[in-house]
């Protein structure tokens, strides 16, 4: 690697336990992850030709993947990157992508390692998720990178998995509004599926299995939170993090499980 991408390193506290990941509503909050220490990374003047990859088989097998302030939650796992605060997220199989005040990193179960990749501003990803997509600052092109080999891919970028897609889901259950607003769940047989913990009003946007989806809930009051709700078997919905907090809930854009 060279010296002007030259990568960092940052150790990464772990929360081995589900509480702290996932809340009941009614839960308190866990204390946070003790504060690890980091160094950004110096952008350079063109993108690289390669990103770090991640080094964590599975990363998205465990559940949801989502961010709130300076803690990455993976399935049962919290990661503490502080001083980083998440301001966007891809999850990959191998791990996750941070975007945070125009550097993006890369993120496995163990470091965080600096892509060096300059003033970004968007990451998404490819609608068959093998292309990491970058948007940078003052420059009109879009930028893929292979998410297999880690290399800044030629030509046009391929089509980006839009926020339609992500919260249409998978296809096995749907989660629709009735006509007064409120949520209606249908399971793969066409019937209603009932849901505790459903809120009156619920906006899907992204589904971490074929059964399990997370979003944004409405109360009547007007406060918004982020939920993540099982429609099958046990079928319940978990609040995401302190809707208290002035960092928002940030849902990781991965690909449609199948």
């Amino acid at each position: 690697m060279s010296r002007r991408a030259a990568a960092v390193a940052l150790s990464l506290a772990l929360c081995l336990t589900a509480a702290g990941c996932q809340r009941g509503q009614d839960d308190e909050l866990e204390p946070r992850p003790t504060r690890t220490v980091t160094t950004t990374p110096s952008p350079t003047l063109q993108p690289p030709a390669t990103v770090p990859l991640g080094g964590a088989s599975g990363f998205t097998d465990d559940g949801l993947v989502w961010a709130q302030g300076s803690e990455l939650h993976v399935g049962g796992r919290t990661l503490d990157l502080a001083p980083v605060t998440v301001e966007g997220l891809v999850a990959t199989p191998d791990g996750a992508y941070v975007l945070a005040r125009g550097e993006l990193w890369s993120v496995d179960l163990r470091r965080a390692e600096g892509t060096t990749l300059p003033g970004v501003e968007r990451v998404g990803l490819s609608r068959d998720g093998r292309r990491l997509l970058v948007d940078l600052r003052g420059d009109t092109r879009r930028r893929a990178y292979d998410l297999a080999t880690g290399r800044l891919v030629p030509g046009p970028a391929p089509a980006a998995l839009t926020a339609r897609a992500r919260a249409a889901g998978p296809g096995e259950y749907a989660v629709t509004s009735a006509a007064d607003g409120t949520p209606r769940v249908t399971g793969p047989d066409g019937t209603e599926v009932t849901v505790p913990d459903l809120p009156e009003r619920f906006v899907p946007e992204a589904w971490s299995t074929p059964t399990t989806v997370a979003g944004r809930a409405t109360a009547a009051d007007g406060a918004t939170s982020h939920v993540s709700c099982r429609l099958d078997g046990a079928a319940r919905c978990t609040t995401l993090g302190d809707p208290e907090a002035d960092e928002p809930v940030v849902l990781a854009v991965a690909a449609l499980p199948g």
